[in-house]
């Protein structure tokens, strides 16, 4: 029988460190059953027992009883050498083991030369292929935005905002590679400020598709929402869904919405989480339906 798809939630910036488990207890109770853990260049540097401090993170995430499905390496735009970038993936597949965690999605370097970019891209990724094989660890290249004149300005298609160019990477990378390491992660968010048709995408994607970070916007700011909370702009839900079910997807459905519950009182929070959870669970129900 099919396990069911679990439901998640980042839990970096949610969780302060103290008290750790806890705090993962507290998802757990909220509904969720899965969490991603959001790195990036700094807290490697900061982080020098990084495999003390992420043992018992992963001990601290058992306990509760919380599976952790993804780590998500966000590129930091301060790193001007290729070279440190690999060490830092490098490092953080090692992490990955350390947690038992089957996913490491990594944002793709974006650069004005979109044929450097690619050129780039791919040497960044073939040279994590050797790690990611010894650890039976899964890559996955994530769609990503530009922002013209700051953060909340206009948002234009980033690396990977086209599923075409997706495919290409991912099937590129694996023929070199001689097995499946590569895979996708979509992020509605970004994909709704670039007005991708989000069935179309995630069908394109087929069977690529791994993981999902989910959260909802206007349209124009990628401001990590709840779903269903915009009147105008929002995430094509029905589409998400309708191609999550013609797939047959069998990842997580993670949210990335901590701007949106960061905007409750403290003592509210856990209740927004309840009801994101249960919005989980109800996308779940509709794409685990027989078509």
């Amino acid at each position: 029988m099919k396990e069911k798809l679990l439901v998640g939630i980042g839990s970096k910036e949610l969780l302060p460190e103290s008290n750790l488990e806890d705090n993962l207890r507290m998802l757990k109770e909220c509904g969720f059953e899965s969490v991603i853990y959001s790195i990036k260049e700094n807290d490697l540097k900061m982080q020098a027992n990084r495999h003390v401090y992420f043992g018992a993170f992963f001990k601290a995430a058992k306990n509760a009883g919380i599976a952790i499905s993804q780590i998500h390496f966000k590129y930091d735009e301060e790193i001007k050498e290729c070279n440190d970038y690999i060490e830092s993936l490098h490092n953080a597949l090692h992490i990955c083991n350390t947690l038992k965690c089957p996913f490491l999605v990594i944002d793709p370097i974006q650069l004005k030369d979109s044929v450097q970019e690619k050129e780039i891209n791919l040497k960044i990724y073939r040279s994590l292929t050797p790690v990611a094989k010894k650890y039976d660890i899964k890559i996955c290249l994530i769609n990503t935005i530009k922002c013209a004149g700051g953060y909340h300005q206009h948002a234009i298609q980033g690396a990977c905002a086209d599923a075409a160019e997706a495919v290409w990477y991912i099937d590129t990378l694996n023929v070199e590679a001689g097995e499946e390491i590569f895979g996708f992660c979509l992020d509605t968010g970004c994909a709704n400020v670039t007005a991708r048709d989000m069935e179309r995408f995630i069908i394109t994607l087929g069977s690529r598709l791994k993981c999902v970070h989910i959260s909802d916007n206007n349209g124009i700011s990628d401001d990590h929402l709840m779903p269903y909370t915009q009147t105008l702009g929002q995430v094509d839900w029905q589409g998400f869904i309708a191609g999550l079910n013609r797939i047959g997807y069998e990842g997580a459905l993670t949210f990335d919405v901590s701007r949106s519950i960061h905007t409750f009182p403290e003592e509210v929070r856990p209740h927004a989480m309840k009801v994101i959870a249960a919005v989980g669970k109800c996308m779940r129900k509709s794409i685990e339906a027989e078509s």
